[in-house]
């Protein structure tokens, strides 16, 4: 056997690694006052360490609102729990930055004794992501409005508005039509991903009874269903009073059962729901197929943005790769997720996704967080 050595590290070389750490890093009491602050403090504040010692993070912070730090203390000083966030904060002589910041505890004998805190400036970062967010926005306007144009000019040609259309004309025509529907689609989709990443989608939260909707679901989806011989149906008690918003959840669903249609060739589509007693706040649903599964291998890419499972997806209808993607972040937006819960190749797969019951506190905490994104983006649309 071999024997296990402890790694015994001089103290000066750990003194050195800190000091010449790349993110900023504080160390201070149990009130707050710094006792510690490395090198990199002065590159992301531009104040000196020296000059910031016995003084509190207040000196280059203060620029959030006032619930913020609540939260932040309440963390880290009564539940003695690490925090973790984006803080916009003030340098010294050159206006706010944005800092990816993590604050834990010190704790000894299990008493507070002091807090270290480190931050990583992702100003840079943010600007870019902006940039790209608002050059999707703008390109996605631009190109909706001649698609848009597109799409209702060859309508008309089949309705016959332009005479009797010629069917050599017709199939092309009809391949057509399919491109600048699935364009339009795209467009919308990356509209959305602009919004939703940015806080600019707006989200009108109620209560309502999910039953009357999975019911309205199923039945819109029966014509392309029974044309193919597939059988949509619900299983289980779905009388649930839930608190989100419906169009939301009705977006939610129709990308789910969507995706089962294209990859089921016989079978059924099964929409099922339950509460869980370790998360009794939330309410899980479940759309269940018997198609053609995935792959393990492919099971990661699910949830990216632009990812597709294109190695099972051979002679099957392809989309832009951004629906379950926003559909997870729509989820989350309202307190809840989505995720693959199962899948077996050739036997089919279970998409789950939970949002919060009426009267919780997962659904109270949702609403004050859609309030106050809301109020952070008045434009919100």
């Amino acid at each position: 056997m071999k024997e296990n050595k402890k790694v015994i590290i001089d103290s000066s070389i750990f003194k050195m690694a800190v000091d010449n750490a790349f993110n900023h890093i504080i160390i201070t009491d149990a009130e707050g006052k710094i006792i510690y602050a490395n090198k990199a403090v002065k590159k992301i504040t531009h104040y000196d360490p020296k000059e910031i010692l016995g003084k509190t993070p207040a000196v280059w912070g203060n620029q959030m609102p006032v619930e913020f730090y609540k939260k932040l203390w309440k963390t880290i000083k009564i539940k003695k729990k690490p925090f973790t966030g984006e803080v916009t904060n003030r340098r010294k002589n050159d206006g706010q930055y944005i800092a990816h910041a993590v604050i834990s505890p010190i704790l000894k004998h299990g008493k507070l004794v002091g807090f270290v805190g480190t931050e990583e400036d992702i100003t840079k970062q943010k600007q870019i992501d902006k940039m790209k967010s608002d050059f999707i926005s703008i390109a996605s306007h631009e190109l909706r409005t001649p698609l848009t144009a597109i799409k209702g000019f060859i309508s008309m040609i089949f309705d016959g508005d332009y005479g009797k259309l010629n069917e050599n004309i017709a199939v092309p025509l009809k391949d057509i039509q399919l491109a600048a529907n699935r364009l339009i689609e795209l467009v919308n989709n990356l509209l959305n991903v602009s919004r939703i990443e940015a806080g600019r989608m707006k989200f009108t939260l109620t209560d309502f009874d999910i039953s009357p909707l999975v019911k309205e679901i199923t039945e819109l989806f029966q014509p392309i269903s029974k044309q193919r011989n597939i059988q949509i149906l619900s299983e289980g008690k779905t009388k649930y009073q839930v608190f989100a918003d419906k169009e939301k959840v009705r977006e939610i669903f129709n990308n789910l059962i969507g995706n089962a249609l294209k990859f089921v060739d016989h079978g059924k589509i099964t929409i099922s729901m339950k509460k869980i007693n370790s998360q009794k706040d939330l309410i899980f649903i479940y759309v269940k197929d018997t198609g053609i599964g995935i792959d393990p291998s492919d099971q990661h890419k699910l949830f990216n943005k632009f990812e597709q499972v294109s190695s099972q997806q051979f002679g099957r209808p392809q989309g832009s790769g951004l629906g379950l993607y926003i559909s997870k972040l729509i989820a989350k937006k309202m307190s809840g997720d989505l995720w693959l819960e199962n899948s077996e190749v050739k036997k089919g797969s279970t998409f789950a996704f939970s949002i919060p019951l009426s009267g919780t506190m997962r659904s109270i905490k949702s609403k004050l967080q859609i309030k106050s994104e809301a109020d952070q983006h008045p434009d919100q649309k």
